[in-house]
């Protein structure tokens, strides 16, 4: 399963805006998305640059990285999606603190709007054990075995 990008960090509002919100502006505004260009990044590490792929009649509209940008060494869209079975080893490995710890995180991550540098918990730029990146599943050497599918979260 591809990686893909249903949110992204618009630098100039330092906001999470999912790409609905693109869409909808893209379809409002003639296809014009000028305001949007070179200021799209990715949602976990807002390193990595995105471009917004016009939908067409054979694919939806969607985002992508810039060849030439990185992701943040740590962020899990370096990642394939991990297996269930590895999933499930790694959860299982977990004490029930350390789950609900990791669920928290997740949701933190998830959930967040507005990026600043003072509420920001970047997992991606680091790779010490303090701060490991929630959504990345580990083998029993402690590497990373792939990366959690994440669902697009509708919040009210």
């Amino acid at each position: 399963m591809s990686r893909v990008f249903d949110k992204f960090y618009f630098k100039p509002k330092q906001t999470i805006l999912s790409i609905d919100s693109l869409i909808n502006a893209s379809r409002s505004h003639d296809e014009n998305i000028a305001p949007f260009i070179n200021n799209m990044f990715c949602p976990e590490c807002l390193q990595a640059q995105l471009t917004f792929c016009h939908e067409t009649s054979k694919h939806k509209a969607y985002l992508k990285r810039i060849p030439s940008s990185s992701h943040a060494p740590n962020c899990s869209y370096n990642y394939k999606y991990a297996s269930n079975s590895s999933i499930k080893k790694y959860i299982t490995s977990l004490s029930s603190n350390q789950v609900e710890d990791k669920l928290n995180s997740i949701l933190h991550l998830l959930t967040r709007k507005n990026i600043t540098s003072n509420t920001s918990t970047n997992y991606s730029k680091t790779n010490s054990n303090n701060h490991k990146n929630p959504l990345l599943v580990y083998d029993i050497n402690n590497s990373v075995s792939g990366a959690l599918p994440q669902k697009k979260l509708i919040l009210i």
